[in-house]
């Protein structure tokens, strides 16, 4: 899943119609924001720039050291 971080990554349009709808304004957003910092990225945050991840999957195992 992927927010949207930078100008012009969102159809204009669609942000103009949610302003609309909710009665927001992304500009009045944006601009209370202005003072917080970029944070810096973890080097693996961003996987799908690489190629690789980490995958988990699930099996079905014994269990084990059942109290009988």
């Amino acid at each position: 899943m992927m927010g949207f971080v930078q100008d012009g990554q969102a159809n204009p349009e669609l942000v103009a119609d949610r302003d609309r709808r909710f009665k927001v304004s992304a500009d009045k957003q944006k601009s209370n924001r202005a003072d917080i910092a970029m944070p810096t990225v973890d080097p693996g945050a961003n996987a799908w720039q690489s190629g690789k991840t980490v995958q988990l999957r699930l099996a079905e195992v014994e269990v084990k050291n059942l109290r009988k």
